[in-house]
């Protein structure tokens, strides 16, 4: 029997406690070294991608995927960057990294077969949000250690490589919305997070708010230009959360720049 779907893109983290696994991605089968019980796989997906599972009679399965959508990823690493380097987001399309699931984590994920309730309640679904981050936590190492392969850019990589640093270099990059960016340079949007990411070592998101705080930063130097016009400069409508990440992008706070301008 085979079963057939299309997968929006992001990481599958797939949890095998026992049975015969036979999936495959995009074409591309888990790698599963023979092995039948508890192991892991993390799977990433930087575009829609075609999914089959296969069965064959008297065999049987008892596994777990969590999936972390695309859009979830990328908020996550522009809270986290700084942490986590990385967040697995350079990854190429269909990268398939192993991981070991502890004796603990799979004796929790082992309790969804064995003690599911009548009536889903509140106790139940904290208890499946656990072993979700259980196992989100388990299975992010083998994302941040698994090298990133360099594939040589094709002619067409580099004219989108040139249009994207031209309209980043421009300014216009910030007043633009990520679908924007991504049509006007020819790329999908995790193709742009990916390029960026290689050529400034930051994501869009982060290299808009950083060049946003330049231009506050130099409009507190150079003129008159209050702690509040500066942070409408840099697109903030909260003057506390301006501060906050005026300090951290330059060590000291707008106040204390303008003092040391006055002086």
């Amino acid at each position: 029997m085979r079963c057939f779907a299309r997968l929006s893109p992001g990481i599958k983290i797939v949890l095998v406690l026992d049975g015969e696994v036979d999936v495959r991605f995009g074409g591309q089968p888990l790698p599963t070294d023979g092995r039948q019980c508890c192991f892991g796989v993390v799977v990433n997906l930087t575009q829609p991608t075609d999914f089959e599972r296969r069965a064959r009679a008297g065999t049987h399965e008892k596994s777990l995927t969590l999936t972390l959508p695309g859009d979830w990823l990328e908020r996550r690493a522009a809270r986290l960057s700084r942490a986590v380097p990385r967040l697995g987001c350079g990854l190429a399309h269909l990268a398939m990294a192993p991981w070991q699931p502890s004796d603990t984590l799979c004796a929790l994920a082992q309790t969804l077969f064995d003690q599911r309730p009548a009536v889903i309640d509140a106790a139940w679904l904290l208890h499946c949000e656990s072993l979700a981050l259980a196992m989100a936590a388990a299975a992010w190492p083998a994302l941040i250690d698994t090298p990133v392969p360099v594939k040589p850019e094709t002619a067409i990589d580099n004219r989108r490589t040139r249009r994207m640093r031209d309209l980043a270099d421009s300014g216009r990059m910030e007043r633009m919305t990520l679908d924007e960016i991504a049509r006007e340079t020819g790329m999908s949007r995790a193709s742009l997070q990916r390029h960026f990411r290689r050529c400034y070592d930051m994501s869009v998101q982060q290299y808009a708010r950083h060049q946003r705080l330049q231009r506050a930063r130099r409009a507190l130097a150079d003129t008159d230009c209050s702690v509040a016009t500066a942070a409408e400069i840099a697109g903030y409508t909260n003057a506390a959360n301006f501060t906050t990440a005026f300090k951290r992008m330059f060590g000291e706070t707008p106040s204390r720049l303008r003092h040391h301008v006055a002086d």
